[in-house]
């Protein structure tokens, strides 16, 4: 008999019972059973997307033409059911020979649809928007008892994600999840109202040039504030107080066992230990960049800074990767901080953080070289997104600073103009007007202070300014309005801020927490997130911090 797989699903067109037919690139294809339902397919393919996965698709795929798929796995696997599938589309693939845990009525061979349209309790409706086929406390098995309940403890305290991978996991009989439910419920009944860790970092991980990211998760059911702290090798690590702790361009330094402690109140609870190695691509792409890598740590050791610039420079350019390059252009650049050298290292953190945006130090050494340049929207940019990316103590402090800076420039500029009569014309940035930083903002905008492209211009790249009566107050109030021309409004709309001509340019303030809200939602380890993205985000700020600060 032709093997049968079962798949739970939210969605009706995925649910259902699959029977292996033909072959897809070598690997069984299967189909869905049901001739009144609408056809849908298990296939695996490596001719598209970004590498071999299993896909749901109404038909295998055919020759070299495009294929359309309603959902893939996340990676290859040997099988469907041993695939690693959304939990926001695929609650689970199974064998269909093996009894469904919780089913009723001794029916394994029920289909999800089916399941769900028994009558059920409350509390089972409000597991079944997790998994389909899971049963509350009462109504369900008695061996799922506890893990059950502990689950709809859960509900309103653990992110939705977590609770769907739990309750897949409960569905599927997984060990890990009925320990972690159990131990919820087990923590509820007793007096210990310490935190419960729900979510572990993985135990192993291979780090390359591409961000990693360590997530661990707690509750803790009394509300008791929770504190996070990572730690490395035993050592806590600074700045590391978040659930999830970023790995960016990691090196050798970054190898070692992490692990994550949680408080809440007198008690704590810690993680699972990880281990964070080096990829064998990234370890032979290093040996390749050892020797001027080498030569600059000498050098360093020794005090010649200069010479320590010129190996990593040196290392910059016979790296292979973005990873490597990036890295060797962010550690130049912090050297000829220390030396005083601030273009060049604006311009090499510029070139490393367009290479990889997580790099925190690096941000912070362009904010530095910024604001030494005067370069205050550039400073400010980049302090906030070191302070968003945490691990640079000093980049609130900094960034503040540099805030203080912009908006201190500006009052001193409309002094300037009220001293003229209220004018500005004495201040339109003509040729000469060197002693006039303004009016050299406006004639040159941003050319210079960026390398690449995407750089927005200063006051919407003509900066021409309607002068008004009035001063101003920190934020809020201006005297003057920036035309609002069309690279202004493509800047505002990056950031998601939509004004008509008639209306003044948001506070700083405003434009800050848009810019944060796009951060999140355009940092290449995001989904849907880019390097391009979020340059161009970072670019968009930057022009529009400096119209809105005035």
């Amino acid at each position: 008999m032709d093997k049968q797989l079962r798949v739970t699903s939210r969605f009706p067109n995925l649910a259902g019972i699959y029977s292996e037919r033909g072959t897809s690139e070598g690997r069984p294809a299967y189909a869905r059973q049901g001739g009144d339902t609408a056809a849908m397919w298990i296939v695996f393919s490596a001719r598209f997307g970004t590498g071999p996965r299993w896909y749901f698709a109404k038909s295998p795929p055919q020759g070299n033409s495009s294929f359309n798929s309603f959902c893939c796995s996340d990676g290859d696997a040997i099988s469907p059911e041993e695939a690693e599938w959304p939990a926001a589309d695929i609650e689970s693939v199974r064998d269909a020979s093996v009894p469904v845990a919780n089913s009723t009525d001794g029916d394994v061979n029920m289909d999800v649809p089916a399941l769900v349209g028994l009558k059920r309790c409350g509390a089972c409706r409000d597991l079944a928007d997790l998994c389909a086929s899971l049963q509350c406390s009462a109504c369900g098995p008695p061996a799922a008892m506890c893990a059950s309940s502990g689950l709809a403890l859960l509900k309103g305290r653990a992110t939705t994600a977590i609770l769907k991978q739990l309750a897949v996991g409960l569905a599927n009989g997984e060990m890990a999840s009925v320990q972690t439910l159990e131990q919820v419920f087990e923590r509820h009944q007793s007096d210990d109202m310490g935190p419960v860790i729900i979510l572990h970092p993985p135990s192993s991980v291979l780090v390359g040039d591409k961000t990693v990211t360590l997530n661990c998760e707690a509750v803790c059911l009394s509300g008791s504030a929770l504190r996070y702290q990572w730690y490395k090798d035993g050592m806590p690590l600074r700045r590391a107080e978040r659930p999830r702790y970023m790995l960016c361009g990691a090196g050798q330094l970054d190898e070692g066992m992490y692990e994550c402690e949680v408080s809440a109140g007198s008690g704590s609870a810690r993680s699972h230990s990880c281990e964070v190695k080096l990829s064998a691509d990234v370890t032979a792409e290093r040996a390749r960049s050892e020797l001027p890598l080498q030569r600059a740590a000498e050098a360093q050791a020794r005090g010649d800074l200069a010479a320590a610039a010129a190996f990593f420079a040196e290392a910059a350019s016979v790296a292979k990767t973005e990873g490597a390059r990036a890295d060797a252009l962010s550690r130049r650049a912090g050297l000829l901080v220390q030396l005083g050298h601030w273009i060049d290292a604006f311009r090499d953190a510029s070139d490393a953080v367009k290479l990889s945006p997580g790099l925190a130090a690096t941000h912070a050494a362009r904010g530095r070289a910024a604001a030494e340049l005067g370069h205050l929207a550039e400073a400010v940019s980049s302090w906030e997104t070191a302070e968003f990316l945490g691990g640079v103590p000093e980049a609130a402090h900094q960034a503040e600073a540099c805030r203080q800076r912009l908006h201190q420039f500006f009052i001193e500029q409309q002094e300037k103009r009220r001293g003229a009569g209220g004018s500005s014309a004495s201040f339109a940035g003509k040729p000469g007007d060197g002693d006039d930083p303004e009016a050299s903002w406006r004639r040159d905008g941003w050319n210079g202070r960026y390398s690449g492209e995407g750089s927005g211009g200063f006051f919407g790249s003509s900066g021409n300014r309607n002068s008004d009566s009035g001063a101003g107050s920190k934020h809020n109030r201006r005297s003057f309005r920036p035309q609002l021309t069309p690279e202004l409004q493509r800047n505002l709309g990056i950031l998601g801020i939509t004004i008509d001509s008639s209306e003044p340019l948001p506070s700083a303030d405003v434009v800050r927490a848009a810019y944060r809200r796009r951060a999140l939602q355009a940092h290449p380890d995001k989904p849907g997130g880019s390097k391009v993205a979020f340059q161009e985000l970072q670019n968009a700020y930057e022009a529009v911090l400096s119209a809105s600060a005035a």
